[in-house]
């Protein structure tokens, strides 16, 4: 029980995140014009360009959270039934790599 609160919360916290950085990118674009200078992206780029580790490790940091194996992983949208066939079928496959 408490580690769906704590993914609740987590994916709650995510997104008032991202809302909370593009409104306020669009507060800043609209409040200057179109004067880009000041928005969130362009210091973003303007940090990486002084700084390339950043586009790096933002690179790394989004394949470590979006890549996967596509024969074992299941999605945590899929039905039980779904997660149960895949997992069978995930084991087969392994099996069959270790003949």
């Amino acid at each position: 029980m408490r580690t769906k609160t704590a993914a609740k919360i987590s994916k709650i916290i995510i997104i008032v995140a991202v809302v909370g950085i593009i409104a306020w990118d669009l507060v800043v674009i609209l409040l200057t014009g179109a004067e880009l200078e000041a928005s969130i992206s362009q210091a973003i780029w303007d940090f990486s360009r002084r700084a390339p580790f950043v586009p790096f490790l933002t690179g790394f940091f989004m394949g470590h959270l979006f890549w996967g194996d596509p024969k074992t992983q299941v999605s945590w949208s899929e039905t039980k039934q779904d997660r149960e066939r895949l997992s069978i079928r995930a084991k087969e496959i392994r099996d069959s790599e270790d003949k």
